[in-house]
């Protein structure tokens, strides 16, 4: 979909790139227009489109009667939409060397089909009388224009059947009785939807006319006709991945983009489509012409036929696995697309009437969820609500009485620690005493803020199973954690109950590193605590720590929830939901304050920027709000750290100024939202650096990118393409964790070429116990910094014995052995086909959350739009002491990108489900309607802490 904005620019589009030229016959590369959708036969429009009356149109004027349409005439208003219908390339090879005009026929019943089941969904913006609201109006006008051809590339030209679908900036208000301009949002927002429809509706026809229907990724091709023949005619295809490659893009939509980007110019003289067929006659082989010809016969199958309940099951199983709830279309979606050359459209329109969909109306679209999914959310949650109330304090209710420092003070004369973990996860000592306490008045406490100080009693004092701490970037609260762990392990009952903090976070950066760094020494990842039994029975009536809890997903923290109900521990969270959430499905920790009623303590005061402006812009930033983020930028930009630069140079100056920035001695980050922009900083700054000399001897080398295919994309065996890999993380039927096998295939299937030599078939019933990897080439050379992306062991030189390292770990290059190996610093070797590995020269957002650096300089450029919202410019813009500079297209864009919110609807709060209050909470609840009975509840609260101190052996002063 590609939006014009314009009167001539409309019309230079339409002449240049979509209409036929003035004279066309049969033998015509292109063919003439055709009217279609209400709106159309509403202004006395039908059968051929003439150019006159488009560019009528074009201007808002009814081409009968001159009269203006629409009630807007502004100069730079959107005038067309152009949704452009490509057909996959076996079947334009069907229809223009395997000489079967049907195909045209399927093609154009496709797209008419789908335009009209689009044109459903058209709405009007209605803002008279100070209405601010869509009207669905069900009314569209556009024309229908095919192509035959693709762009040239290089004087050559392939054939492409496809259609452009130019939707005027207009539709009919039925309330009104009058023109509005159209409302094309909700259509854009599920145009993946319209794809898939458009796709099925082809397929399928194409199947009726007799042909093998292959699926192939999002798409679908022919039986028989092979890749190379593909490949063969796909010269403009070739042109976008190498280019996409280059610049580290792999969605489709940012290819479609690429693509407008490096077309040639149109021919000014097409040649016919008979001179056409000669040419791609003459460059297929007989083999290949014989296959385009034959395909028809259905000699060659296809896949089996799938049932729209199988479709519509693994719609539920992909979608779900990353998302709590995902809308109608959505999931239609995902059914059309797996279904493909079997199931249509009306086969999947009941999808919300599956038993285990849940849906609901929500902003104007059908949401979805499952009853699975909110019993996982409820069964979270309700974990939190019962284990309200459960413990005594440790401390005094209100603040560390003296009794309190008393007993910290006759702990410390035992020579424990006062901070630290009093033994790892494997039963070791890690003992190292860091602050004395042999003076009973000291303040265990009184190097903290007033506001870390209050956050630690919050913990302290806390009588809940499931406590949590909510903080900002930059808020101190991994100085309050050390602290408060500190407090807890000087507290040792008799049993030895609760006096130990075992940490853990949802990355390896974050655990094994961060957590580590700050005294939690044997800090641990979430996946690593949920495939140890061991490590969990050492948590048995002890504290779980869990550090960047937003992060976690809802089966995460429902499995975190679970091991700590059978180990009776208890739970501190510790994180901020308005910063990245997880990959997962659920925003659990916002679920757990929002929807749980577990109160959080809240840090609020900025503590990491040391320069007042920047502060004050990072304090709007942190609201977490559409208002504090836009009002943060304009603080950074008052600054002079928002630099509006367009194309290359955006680039090179961001480059220029982190160079500065390391040459002056400091510690600096580059941030880019996506992976796109990040490639293009990485190019520019790696030449800078080969400039400088700092690079050299660079050689090929294989890396490995995980596909982030769900479990149902795994267990699709279609899905996979030869040279892919395959490495087990657990044991499967069959396979030990740690095997390897590269995917391969014959003339009948894929198979799995193990690292042995053994060939066996796809494991797709094993799907969760597997990741899945392409392999490309990066270039590598001496003083290239790197990022391990996967734990593994490296060799050691000089030693037998290897050492683990871990995802995230960054080193430089410093040679090679002769084996051709990497030398690492640190005296490290890595295999070179090691595979795990990429350039680390910038970090995502989501990389870079538990990230501090003195000046940070982001990208935000065009390319990086799609992945800006509110949480990954909180995150982006925080991670800096002195200097946050923003590099941006254009600084409107950004401004207005960073307003949406990146969190997600969860299966509770769109079914607005009420958990079951425990009878403690009821009888609090009672409890606090009246004074008296608070006063009550107080007195309690004072006499249980007396008891405790008393059977403790802690007398009150």
């Amino acid at each position: 979909m590609n939006h014009i904005k314009g009167a001539k620019a409309a019309k230079d589009y339409y002449s240049q790139h979509v209409a036929p030229g003035d004279y066309y016959t049969h033998d015509s590369v292109e063919m003439p227009g055709e009217w279609g959708g209400k709106g159309a036969k509403r202004l006395s429009l039908s059968g051929e489109v003439k150019k006159e009356d488009f560019f009528a149109l074009c201007k808002n004027r009814n081409p009968h009667t001159g009269e203006q349409i629409t009630p807007r005439m502004k100069d730079d208003r959107r005038v067309l939409t152009d949704i452009t219908f490509n057909a996959p390339k076996a079947v334009s090879g069907a229809y223009e060397l395997g000489g079967d005009e049907r195909v045209y026929t399927v093609h154009l019943n496709a797209v008419r089909a789908t335009m009209t089941e689009m044109e459903e969904d058209a709405k009007a913006r209605v803002r008279k009388g100070g209405a601010d609201h869509d009207e669905l109006t069900g009314e569209m006008v556009y024309a229908l224009n095919s192509h035959r051809t693709a762009r040239q590339v290089n004087g050559r030209i392939d054939f492409h059947l496809h259609t452009h679908a130019t939707v005027q900036n207009m539709t009919f208000s039925q309330s009104e009785q009058d023109w509005r301009a159209i409302q094309l949002g909700d259509i854009v927002r599920d145009k993946g939807y319209y794809q898939a429809a458009y796709l099925s509706r082809l397929a399928n026809g194409m199947k009726e006319l007799g042909y093998g229907v292959e699926k192939d990724g999002n798409s679908f091709t022919l039986a028989g006709i092979s890749r190379q023949t593909i490949e063969k005619f796909s010269q403009r295809t070739a042109v976008i991945e190498a280019e996409a490659e280059r610049r580290g893009i792999t969605s489709a939509e940012e290819k479609g983009k690429l693509g407008r980007k490096t077309r040639e110019k149109k021919s000014a003289q097409p040649a016919s489509m008979s001179e056409l067929r000669k040419e791609w006659t003459a460059r297929a082989t007989p083999e290949e012409l014989l296959a385009l010809q034959t395909a028809r016969h259905g000699w060659s199958k296809g896949d089996a036929a799938i049932t729209p309940e199988r479709a519509k099951e693994y719609a539920l199983e992909h979608s779900f696995q990353k998302a709590s709830t995902v809308s109608e279309k959505r999931l239609k979606q995902e059914a059309l697309a797996y279904g493909v050359g079997s199931v249509l459209p009306q086969n999947v329109a009941d999808i919300t009437q599956h038993p285990e969909v849940i849906a609901q109306k929500r902003d104007g679209q059908v949401m979805t969820t499952t009853k699975a999914v909110l019993r996982d959310e409820m069964a979270m949650l309700q974990f939190a609500i019962d284990g309200q109330r459960k413990f005594s304090a440790l401390v005094g209710t209100e603040r560390l009485s003296k009794a309190d420092l008393s007993y910290f003070s006759n702990k410390q004369s035992k020579q424990e620690p006062f901070t630290g973990s009093r033994g790892d996860l494997k039963g070791n000592s890690t003992e190292s005493p860091q602050k004395s306490l042999s003076n009973p008045s000291l303040d265990p406490l009184g190097g903290l803020s007033d506001e870390q100080k209050k956050t630690a009693l919050h913990v302290l004092n806390s009588r809940d199973t499931v406590t949590g701490i909510r903080g900002g970037p930059g808020t101190g609260k991994t100085h309050m954690l050390q602290t408060v762990n500190g407090v807890i392990s000087a507290i040792e009952s008799r049993s030895g109950d609760y006096n130990t903090v075992y940490a853990f976070a949802q990355s390896t950066t974050a655990s094994r590193g961060e957590l580590r760094k700050v005294g939690f020494k044997d800090a641990e990842t979430l996946a690593t605590l949920f495939k140890n039994e061991e490590m969990q029975a050492r948590l048995h009536k002890q504290w779980i720590l869990l550090d960047e809890a937003g992060q976690a997903s809802t089966k995460e923290m429902k499995q975190l929830f679970q091991i700590a109900k059978e180990q009776k521990a208890r739970v501190l969270l510790v994180g901020d939901y308005f910063q990245h959430s997880s990959v997962e499905a659920g925003d659990a920790f916002r679920l757990i304050e929002r929807e749980g009623g577990i109160k959080y303590a809240v840090m609020k005061d900025i503590r990491r920027q040391t320069t007042p402006e920047y502060k004050r812009a990072v304090e709007h930033i942190n609201t977490g709000t559409a208002k504090g983020a836009q009002k943060g930028f304009d603080a950074l930009d008052k600054l002079g750290w928002v630099e509006e630069v367009s194309g290359p140079e955006r680039h090179q100056r961001l480059v220029s100024d982190y160079l500065k920035a390391v040459d002056d001695g400091k510690t600096a980050l580059i941030v880019a939202p996506t992976h796109r922009e990040g490639k293009k900083l990485t190019e520019e700054l790696r030449e800078r650096l080969r400039e400088r000399g700092a690079i050299t001897d660079e050689r090929a080398t294989k890396v490995r990118d995980k596909t982030g295919w769900s479990d149902a994309q795994k267990g699709d065996a279609r899905n996979y393409e030869p040279r892919m890999i395959l490495e087990f993380h657990q044991n499967a039927k069959g396979f030990t964790r740690g095997d390897q096998g590269v995917v391969a295939e014959d003339k009948d299937r894929a198979f799995l070429q193990m690292t042995n030599g053994s060939r066996v078939p796809l494991p797709v019933k094993e799907a969760n116990r597997f990741e899945v990897y392409r392999v490309r080439e990066e270039a590598v050379g001496i003083g290239d910094r790197i990022r391990i992306t996967k734990n593994g062991k490296l060799k050691v030189a000089g030693q037998a014995k290897g050492t683990s390292v871990n995802n995230g770990d960054l080193y430089t290059v410093e040679g090679y052995t002769k084996q051709g190996d990497y030398r690492l610093s640190g005296g490290k070797l890595m295999p070179r086909d090691f595979g795990h590995v990429e350039l680390a020269y910038y970090d995502t957002s989501y990389k870079s959350q538990s990230k501090t650096v003195d000046r940070i300089f982001v990208a935000e450029g065009k390319e990086s739009l799609g992945a800006a919202n509110q949480q990954q410019w909180l995150v982006s813009t925080t991670r800096g002491r002195e200097q946050a500079k923003i590099y941006v297209d254009s600084k409107e864009d950004v401004r207005n990108a960073i307003a949406r919110t990146g969190q997600r609807l969860s299966a509770v709060e769109l079914t607005r489900t009420k958990l079951r209050p425990t009878w403690r909470e009821r009888f609090s609840q009672t409890f606090e309607r009246n004074r008296v009975s608070r006063f009550i509840r107080q007195r309690a609260d004072v006499i249980a802490d007396y008891w405790r101190s008393k059977r403790e052996g802690v007398t009150y002063a």
